[in-house]
């Protein structure tokens, strides 16, 4: 920066430093999904040789396994999940954060410094409007598809992975719900954010120069990997919100703070309906739509304030 030049308005001072130039958006983009399929391969290898170690055949005790399934073997999957979340999404990221930013990396991906009780609490706010806004995107995304032929082959490919989902929710102590908090909402919410929040949001939004073409393209990667056709516009539109939240506060753990509680509700909300678990993914004739409305309504309502508040403190 030359002497005496002020950064624009709403840009941090850290994005201007020259490290952060050093790499192009496309060279740093194309790095963390190489090591993504990387670590994806090595964490794969790793799951099918303990497997083999243990005696269990992987394809079958994964095709085998739901809400029947004993708690020694829900543990085991929930560890395997943990390990390829670790090796696909958190070490590939660390790895091109030290190698692209050196020991800046936390300061380049948002994570030195954090948020406040106040930007806490309206990120909360604002996914409370977004979760009724992303149920009636689930039974809109359920009736559309329900008017397509093909619609049959997709569910089909999602019986498997929605049975592994509810074997992962049976839960029988205490114990078994904080490990579920742990695989499917703390671990899930850290990797996921930093490869689509701090890689690929903000290397899209350099590569295009337009925030609104980053934060979609971010949001349609996040959910075109949950491979989950039934959900995709709700994924779709909890990813936009997801990037909305690090694009105003530029800091990456509002995302991940609103990420696990997404999930973490998910999960908690399973463990009140342990006898019932089968009615959580089942389409309801009755979904308020209203709900939907008044969540629409508020939104922009609450996302000026956290925007406000936001440009206060990088202001201040």
């Amino acid at each position: 920066m030359c002497p005496g030049s002020h950064p624009a308005p709403g840009q941090n001072m850290e994005d201007q430093k020259p490290e952060l130039l050093q790499a192009s958006p496309g060279r740093i983009i194309l790095t963390v999904i190489a090591l993504f399929f990387l670590g994806s391969a090595i964490g794969g290898g790793i799951i099918q040789l303990m497997c083999e170690w243990q005696g269990i055949p992987l394809a079958d005790a994964l095709e085998e396994f739901g809400p029947g399934s004993t708690a020694p073997e829900r543990n085991f999957v929930k560890g395997l999940l943990i390990l390829n979340h670790l090796s696909s999404f958190l070490l590939p990221c660390l790895i091109a954060g030290m190698l692209f930013f050196k020991s800046q990396w936390p300061i380049r991906l948002n994570l030195k410094s954090s948020p406040s009780l106040k930007t806490m609490w309206l990120a909360l706010t604002i996914l409370m409007c977004a979760f009724p806004v992303a149920q009636g995107l689930f039974e809109l995304n359920r009736w559309v598809l329900g008017h397509f032929a093909f619609s049959e082959q997709l569910l089909e490919l999602e019986g498997a992975s929605e049975n592994l989902q509810l074997g992962l929710l049976k839960m029988e102590s205490v114990w078994e719900l904080l490990t579920s908090i742990i695989a499917m909402a703390l671990v899930p919410a850290i990797g996921e954010e930093l490869l689509f929040r701090g890689f690929l949001q903000k290397q899209l939004i350099r590569s295009f120069r337009n925030p609104v073409a980053g934060i979609l393209l971010a949001a349609l990667f996040f959910s075109l990997i949950h491979f989950q056709a039934q959900r995709f516009l709700a994924i779709f539109w909890l990813g936009t919100v997801l990037g909305l939240l690090y694009f105003w506060t530029k800091n990456l753990w509002v995302p991940i703070f609103a990420h696990f509680l997404n999930n973490a509700v998910q999960v908690v909300t399973a463990w009140f309906y342990q006898e019932d678990l089968q009615s959580l993914n089942q389409q309801t004739d009755s979904f308020p739509w209203y709900l939907a409305v008044a969540g629409l309504v508020l939104f922009p309502f609450f996302a000026k304030m956290l925007i406000t508040h936001s440009d206060e403190k990088q202001h201040s």
